[in-house]
């Protein structure tokens, strides 16, 4: 197996020990390790075999350095040393994950292996959904505090949260595996078919909302490419937009419909958010904390925005925040222009669905958790394209 083909196995598996930093399996700090120990050595091999290119298309240069320097600014003037190493871990970590990594290894492989070993690790937690914990060796698993039930039949159940702490966590990353099967399950190849089946029963038990919208928008947006091609997936996404748009508004009750909906405080977060933007645009607060912040402007201690581009604006002001706000629009403009095959069109699905989690999701795509790992892996080949290389 040469490097390519190492790394195509390296990538995927890096993004399942990122798992263990949100479960209660291990301490969080280990689960960290984990990841940052993974990809040092999927650069080690890269540099090894002098595949060590890192391009950075002039394009997404220049906003980069602005979010970069902007959120550096924010966290050596208001943080402590310690958030300041965590920064340089984060961007040094993420960097190779955009702008390193895609131009490497195969789209088509990595997310597949991905979405399979994803299943595997639902199937594995399935227990949780009916006891309260059991045991793996030495490590335990144990399932969400609440219960749902299943209309209609009445069946009650733990809210499935697998491995995660949170059932919200699972839910979006069970909505990308299922996502990454689409082009399988067009050619009926039948693992993808039970596995996006697993999946998506894993984001409807879970109970995540954002998970369960995104997973309808992204087979959605994949369904009018074979209807319709190019033309269809472009005619969809803009009606799409424009409908999310006067959604989203409707929601704070502006424009000719108010939409009552719950959405866990969100609406409060997002308004106090803005406030605490107002008062601080330029530098920003920096990343640590800012659930602090927020409750300046309200009794939401220890609540993030819960909203990426939100978490941007405050973690390094405004030019940050559109700075990466431009990163994602470049990604998804030219993936839209790119989805001229099957491959090309899932990339594109998966961007939409990042996107649209992101608006109430408080992940981005700097950082070492699980979703930040795949929001950057998703955003890195948005600006690279997909490569669709033979495994070795």
């Amino acid at each position: 197996m040469n490097t390519e083909g190492l790394v195509n196995w390296m990538v995927p598996i890096t993004i399942i020990l990122s798992f263990f930093s949100q479960s209660t399996v291990v301490p969080q700090m280990i689960g960290y390790l984990m990841v940052v120990t993974s990809i040092t050595v999927i650069c080690f091999l890269l540099f090894r075999s002098g595949l060590a290119r890192l391009h950075i298309p002039r394009t997404v240069l220049f906003p980069l350095l602005i979010l970069v320097f902007m959120t550096s600014l924010a966290v050596i003037v208001d943080q402590t040393l310690g958030d300041v190493q965590r920064l340089f871990i984060f961007f040094t970590v993420s960097v190779a994950i955009i702008f390193w990594i895609p131009q490497i290894a195969s789209f088509d492989i990595v997310f597949y292996r991905f979405a399979i070993l994803t299943t595997i690790m639902v199937v594995l937690t399935s227990p949780t959904l009916f006891i309260n914990e059991f045991g793996v060796g030495i490590f335990t698993i144990s399932s969400w505090h609440t219960t749902s039930t299943i209309p209609v039949i009445g069946f009650e159940y733990n809210t499935f949260s697998g491995i995660f702490i949170n059932p919200n966590t699972l839910s979006l990353v069970c909505c990308l595996s299922s996502l990454c099967l689409l082009k399988e399950v067009y050619q009926q190849h039948m693992l993808s078919i039970i596995a996006f089946g697993i999946n998506g029963i894993a984001v409807y038990l879970s109970g995540g909302r954002s998970g369960i919208a995104a997973l309808l928008i992204g087979t959605t947006l994949f369904i009018s490419y074979l209807l319709f091609q190019d033309e269809g997936l472009l005619y969809s996404s803009v009606l799409g937009w424009v409908l999310g748009m006067v959604g989203f508004l409707s929601i704070f009750g502006i424009g000719p419909v108010s939409i009552s909906l719950d959405l866990s405080q969100r609406q409060e977060l997002w308004i106090a958010a803005v406030h605490a933007v107002i008062d601080q645009p330029i530098i920003g607060y920096g990343p640590a904390d800012l659930g602090n912040v927020l409750g300046n402007y309200g009794e939401f201690v220890s609540k993030g925005p819960h909203n990426s581009y939100l978490k941007m604006v405050l973690s390094g002001g405004v030019l940050s925040g559109l700075s990466y706000v431009f990163l994602y629009g470049f990604a998804i403009w030219r993936s839209l222009w790119g989805a001229k095959d099957l491959s090309g069109t899932v990339l594109y699905v998966l961007l939409i669905a990042t996107a649209t989690i992101s608006m109430f999701e408080g992940t981005s795509a700097f950082g070492i958790s699980t979703l930040s790992i795949l929001f950057g892996l998703i955003l890195g080949y948005g600006i690279f394209g997909p490569k669709e290389k033979v495994p070795s």
